[in-house]
């Protein structure tokens, strides 16, 4: 048996480039069902690469948990 679900949740991973996250998620087993990605401080601009990134790929994972990221907001270290 294999493991179906990876948590990288609560890493603070921040965003990334693309070459970045291509190199993270390729290094996921495909036998993976469920990627946990909560509390990452992704911003928007990640959660953009990422929808592209997974739209290009054959579809392995079926439960993505983006959770406590701020997806809907651009990150400005201006704002505070």
């Amino acid at each position: 048996e294999h493991i179906t679900s990876l948590n990288f949740g609560n890493n603070a991973l921040g965003d990334k480039s693309d070459e970045e996250l291509i190199e993270i998620l390729s290094a996921i087993p495909p036998h993976i069902k469920h990627l946990g990605l909560s509390r990452n401080r992704f911003s928007k601009k990640t959660g953009i690469q990422l929808r592209n990134i997974f739209a290009a790929i054959p579809p392995t994972v079926n439960s993505l948990d983006l959770s406590w990221n701020q997806l809907f907001e651009n990150n400005n270290s201006d704002t505070g």
